[in-house]
Protein backbone atom coordinates (compact mmCIF):
# COMPACT_ATOMS: atom_id res chain seq x y z
CA UNK A 1 0.00 0.00 0.00
CA UNK A 2 2.83 2.59 1.00
CA UNK A 3 4.15 1.84 -2.53
CA UNK A 4 1.59 2.79 -4.21
CA UNK A 5 0.66 5.75 -2.22
CA UNK A 6 4.47 6.85 -3.04
CA UNK A 7 4.22 6.06 -6.77
CA UNK A 8 0.89 8.62 -6.71
CA UNK A 9 2.21 11.04 -4.80
CA UNK A 10 5.70 11.47 -7.04
CA UNK A 11 3.19 11.25 -10.11
CA UNK A 12 1.02 14.35 -8.33
CA UNK A 13 3.81 16.16 -7.69
CA UNK A 14 5.41 16.38 -10.77
CA UNK A 15 2.15 17.54 -12.41
CA UNK A 16 2.09 20.36 -10.02
CA UNK A 17 6.02 21.50 -9.97
CA UNK A 18 6.58 20.31 -14.05
CA UNK A 19 9.02 23.00 -14.32
CA UNK A 20 11.08 22.28 -11.45
CA UNK A 21 11.93 18.82 -12.76
CA UNK A 22 12.94 20.88 -16.36
CA UNK A 23 15.04 22.87 -14.64
CA UNK A 24 16.97 20.27 -12.74
CA UNK A 25 17.72 18.34 -16.17
CA UNK A 26 18.52 21.26 -18.15
CA UNK A 27 22.06 22.11 -18.96
CA UNK A 28 23.98 24.88 -20.63
CA UNK A 29 26.49 25.38 -23.60
CA UNK A 30 29.84 26.11 -23.00
CA UNK A 31 31.08 29.20 -25.11
CA UNK A 32 34.87 29.38 -25.50
CA UNK A 33 36.12 32.35 -27.55
CA UNK A 34 39.58 32.25 -29.36
CA UNK A 35 41.02 35.51 -27.56
CA UNK A 36 44.15 37.62 -27.78
CA UNK A 37 45.10 41.05 -26.29
CA UNK A 38 47.97 41.06 -28.64
CA UNK A 39 46.71 43.60 -31.34
CA UNK A 40 43.85 46.67 -31.04
CA UNK A 41 41.27 45.18 -32.93
CA UNK A 42 40.66 41.66 -30.81
CA UNK A 43 41.09 44.18 -27.94
CA UNK A 44 38.07 46.00 -29.55
CA UNK A 45 36.30 43.15 -29.95
CA UNK A 46 36.75 41.99 -26.37
CA UNK A 47 34.62 45.02 -25.17
CA UNK A 48 32.02 44.25 -27.77
CA UNK A 49 31.80 41.10 -26.67
CA UNK A 50 31.35 41.86 -22.84
CA UNK A 51 28.16 43.59 -24.30
CA UNK A 52 26.31 40.23 -24.36
CA UNK A 53 28.18 37.62 -23.68
CA UNK A 54 26.78 36.83 -20.57
CA UNK A 55 23.63 37.70 -21.47
CA UNK A 56 21.79 34.28 -21.51
CA UNK A 57 23.35 33.24 -18.73
CA UNK A 58 20.95 30.21 -17.84
CA UNK A 59 21.89 28.63 -21.48
CA UNK A 60 25.46 29.62 -22.02
CA UNK A 61 28.32 30.04 -19.80
CA UNK A 62 31.39 31.77 -22.05
CA UNK A 63 34.67 32.29 -21.21
CA UNK A 64 37.64 34.00 -23.71
CA UNK A 65 40.42 31.57 -23.99
CA UNK A 66 44.42 32.65 -23.94
CA UNK A 67 47.90 32.16 -23.69
CA UNK A 68 49.94 33.87 -21.07
CA UNK A 69 53.73 33.32 -21.61
CA UNK A 70 54.20 34.51 -18.10
CA UNK A 71 52.08 32.17 -16.24
CA UNK A 72 53.48 30.14 -13.48
CA UNK A 73 50.55 27.72 -13.53
CA UNK A 74 49.20 25.28 -16.25
CA UNK A 75 45.74 27.59 -16.07
CA UNK A 76 43.84 30.24 -14.09
CA UNK A 77 40.60 32.09 -14.44
CA UNK A 78 40.91 36.09 -14.14
CA UNK A 79 37.11 36.63 -14.31
CA UNK A 80 35.25 35.80 -18.03
CA UNK A 81 39.24 34.47 -19.19
CA UNK A 82 40.86 31.50 -18.76
CA UNK A 83 44.43 31.73 -18.94
CA UNK A 84 46.58 29.23 -20.65
CA UNK A 85 50.06 28.83 -20.40
CA UNK A 86 51.71 28.57 -23.49
CA UNK A 87 52.34 31.43 -26.37
CA UNK A 88 49.96 32.95 -28.84
CA UNK A 89 50.17 31.84 -32.39
CA UNK A 90 47.80 31.01 -35.38
CA UNK A 91 49.51 27.48 -36.39
CA UNK A 92 49.41 25.46 -33.65
CA UNK A 93 48.36 28.35 -31.18
CA UNK A 94 44.49 28.02 -31.92
CA UNK A 95 44.21 24.44 -31.80
CA UNK A 96 46.34 23.60 -28.97
CA UNK A 97 44.65 26.27 -26.86
CA UNK A 98 41.02 24.80 -27.91
CA UNK A 99 41.85 21.50 -26.82
CA UNK A 100 43.75 22.67 -23.71
CA UNK A 101 40.75 24.57 -22.90
CA UNK A 102 38.69 21.69 -23.06
CA UNK A 103 40.47 19.57 -20.82
CA UNK A 104 39.92 22.32 -17.97
CA UNK A 105 36.76 22.40 -18.09
CA UNK A 106 36.44 18.09 -18.93
CA UNK A 107 35.60 17.77 -15.23
CA UNK A 108 32.16 19.34 -15.89
CA UNK A 109 31.36 18.53 -18.98
CA UNK A 110 28.28 17.21 -17.09
CA UNK A 111 27.09 20.61 -16.96
CA UNK A 112 26.81 21.37 -20.42
CA UNK A 113 25.12 19.83 -24.17
CA UNK A 114 27.34 21.57 -26.16
CA UNK A 115 30.75 23.52 -26.63
CA UNK A 116 31.00 26.08 -29.31
CA UNK A 117 34.48 27.68 -30.10
CA UNK A 118 33.97 31.11 -31.93
CA UNK A 119 36.66 33.69 -32.14
CA UNK A 120 37.42 37.71 -31.45
CA UNK A 121 35.48 38.36 -35.04
CA UNK A 122 32.68 36.27 -34.34
CA UNK A 123 28.96 37.80 -33.54
CA UNK A 124 26.20 35.66 -32.03
CA UNK A 125 22.98 36.49 -31.67
CA UNK A 126 22.50 33.99 -28.47
CA UNK A 127 18.37 33.81 -28.47
CA UNK A 128 19.04 32.48 -32.48
CA UNK A 129 21.49 30.36 -31.40
CA UNK A 130 19.72 28.75 -27.94
CA UNK A 131 16.58 27.73 -30.76
CA UNK A 132 19.14 26.67 -32.67
CA UNK A 133 20.61 24.07 -30.33
CA UNK A 134 16.98 23.22 -29.17
CA UNK A 135 16.58 21.23 -32.33
CA UNK A 136 19.89 19.20 -32.36
CA UNK A 137 20.81 16.08 -31.57
CA UNK A 138 23.13 16.03 -28.51
CA UNK A 139 25.68 12.96 -29.21
CA UNK A 140 27.77 12.84 -32.35
CA UNK A 141 27.49 16.60 -33.41
CA UNK A 142 29.63 18.84 -35.20
CA UNK A 143 28.68 21.78 -37.09
CA UNK A 144 29.42 25.20 -38.38
CA UNK A 145 29.40 27.02 -41.39
CA UNK A 146 30.64 24.46 -44.43
CA UNK A 147 34.28 25.20 -46.07
CA UNK A 148 35.76 22.61 -48.98
CA UNK A 149 39.94 21.44 -48.53
CA UNK A 150 40.75 20.05 -51.69
CA UNK A 151 43.82 18.14 -51.36
CA UNK A 152 45.28 18.75 -54.80
CA UNK A 153 48.07 16.18 -54.29
CA UNK A 154 45.64 13.54 -53.35
CA UNK A 155 47.68 12.19 -50.57
CA UNK A 156 45.43 9.44 -49.19
CA UNK A 157 42.17 10.91 -50.50
CA UNK A 158 42.33 14.34 -47.80
CA UNK A 159 39.78 16.23 -49.45
CA UNK A 160 37.50 17.46 -46.24
CA UNK A 161 34.12 19.10 -45.59
CA UNK A 162 34.77 20.69 -42.46
CA UNK A 163 33.54 23.99 -40.34
CA UNK A 164 35.22 27.15 -40.45
CA UNK A 165 37.50 27.78 -37.15
CA UNK A 166 34.72 31.04 -36.61
CA UNK A 167 32.17 29.45 -34.90
CA UNK A 168 32.39 25.56 -34.74
CA UNK A 169 29.97 23.52 -32.54
CA UNK A 170 30.48 20.21 -30.82
CA UNK A 171 28.44 18.04 -28.52
CA UNK A 172 29.78 17.05 -25.25
CA UNK A 173 30.72 13.69 -26.16
CA UNK A 174 32.82 15.25 -29.45
CA UNK A 175 34.33 17.36 -27.05
CA UNK A 176 35.50 14.48 -25.10
CA UNK A 177 36.93 12.70 -28.38
CA UNK A 178 38.93 15.65 -29.36
CA UNK A 179 40.95 15.49 -25.93
CA UNK A 180 41.01 11.93 -25.88
CA UNK A 181 42.51 12.13 -29.73
CA UNK A 182 43.70 15.61 -30.05
CA UNK A 183 46.63 15.28 -28.08
CA UNK A 184 48.54 13.92 -30.59
CA UNK A 185 48.07 16.60 -32.72
CA UNK A 186 49.24 19.17 -30.63
CA UNK A 187 52.72 20.81 -31.56
CA UNK A 188 52.13 21.03 -35.36
CA UNK A 189 54.53 22.86 -37.41
CA UNK A 190 53.02 25.99 -39.76
CA UNK A 191 51.38 24.04 -42.78
CA UNK A 192 47.72 24.91 -44.10
CA UNK A 193 46.67 21.16 -43.37
CA UNK A 194 47.31 22.03 -39.77
CA UNK A 195 44.81 24.87 -39.41
CA UNK A 196 42.87 24.21 -36.47
CA UNK A 197 39.39 24.30 -38.29
CA UNK A 198 41.14 21.09 -40.50
CA UNK A 199 42.00 19.29 -37.63
CA UNK A 200 38.79 19.66 -35.83
CA UNK A 201 37.25 18.32 -39.02
CA UNK A 202 39.51 15.62 -39.46
CA UNK A 203 39.29 14.36 -36.07
CA UNK A 204 35.44 14.49 -36.35
CA UNK A 205 35.52 12.73 -39.64
CA UNK A 206 38.06 9.93 -38.41
CA UNK A 207 35.36 9.15 -35.91
CA UNK A 208 33.15 8.86 -38.41
CA UNK A 209 30.62 12.21 -37.38
CA UNK A 210 30.14 14.30 -40.83
CA UNK A 211 29.11 17.82 -40.58
CA UNK A 212 26.15 19.61 -39.82
CA UNK A 213 26.27 23.12 -41.89
CA UNK A 214 24.74 25.78 -40.57
CA UNK A 215 24.94 29.23 -42.41
CA UNK A 216 27.08 32.58 -41.19
CA UNK A 217 26.99 36.17 -42.77
CA UNK A 218 30.08 37.53 -43.55
CA UNK A 219 31.05 41.05 -43.37
CA UNK A 220 33.94 41.37 -45.26
CA UNK A 221 33.78 44.99 -46.49
CA UNK A 222 32.24 47.94 -44.50
CA UNK A 223 28.57 47.66 -44.80
CA UNK A 224 26.12 48.72 -41.76
CA UNK A 225 24.40 45.65 -40.71
CA UNK A 226 21.12 48.36 -40.98
CA UNK A 227 21.27 48.19 -44.47
CA UNK A 228 21.64 44.23 -44.94
CA UNK A 229 19.62 43.03 -42.60
CA UNK A 230 16.87 42.26 -44.91
CA UNK A 231 18.75 39.83 -47.18
CA UNK A 232 19.49 37.91 -44.03
CA UNK A 233 17.88 34.94 -42.46
CA UNK A 234 15.98 35.56 -39.48
CA UNK A 235 17.13 32.00 -38.56
CA UNK A 236 20.87 33.65 -38.80
CA UNK A 237 22.59 33.51 -35.48
CA UNK A 238 26.68 33.47 -36.53
CA UNK A 239 28.18 36.76 -38.10
CA UNK A 240 31.94 36.96 -39.08
CA UNK A 241 33.14 40.36 -39.26
CA UNK A 242 36.67 40.81 -40.74
CA UNK A 243 37.89 43.33 -43.40
CA UNK A 244 40.72 43.68 -45.14
CA UNK A 245 42.09 46.89 -44.35
CA UNK A 246 44.62 48.70 -41.96
CA UNK A 247 42.17 50.32 -40.11
CA UNK A 248 39.88 47.59 -39.58
CA UNK A 249 39.63 47.65 -35.71
CA UNK A 250 37.63 50.92 -36.70
CA UNK A 251 35.32 49.95 -39.21
CA UNK A 252 34.49 46.27 -37.31
CA UNK A 253 33.89 48.30 -33.58
CA UNK A 254 31.13 50.07 -35.79
CA UNK A 255 29.57 46.82 -37.45
CA UNK A 256 29.82 44.79 -33.75
CA UNK A 257 27.74 47.89 -32.13
CA UNK A 258 25.18 47.67 -35.00
CA UNK A 259 24.69 44.04 -34.98
CA UNK A 260 24.76 44.64 -30.77
CA UNK A 261 21.45 47.70 -31.43
CA UNK A 262 20.08 45.39 -33.73
CA UNK A 263 19.82 42.14 -31.42
CA UNK A 264 20.46 43.22 -28.29
CA UNK A 265 19.35 46.62 -27.22
CA UNK A 266 16.13 46.87 -28.05
CA UNK A 267 15.38 43.73 -26.37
Amino acid sequence: MNLFYAIFLGIFLSSLFPLEAQQQDKRKALILVISSDNEKVYRSHKTSWRRYMHAFSEDFESYFIEFDPQLTTSYKVEGDVLKIQGEESYIPGIFDKTLLALKYFEDRFDAFDFVIRPNLSSFLVLSRLKNYLSKQKKENFYAGHPLFYQDYEAIRGNHLLYASGACPIFSIDMAKHLIKTGENLMGKPYGVYYADDLLLGKVCKEKGVGLTPFYSFYFERFVSPYKVLGSISQETFHFRIKLNQETRHIFERTIHRELYEIFYYQS
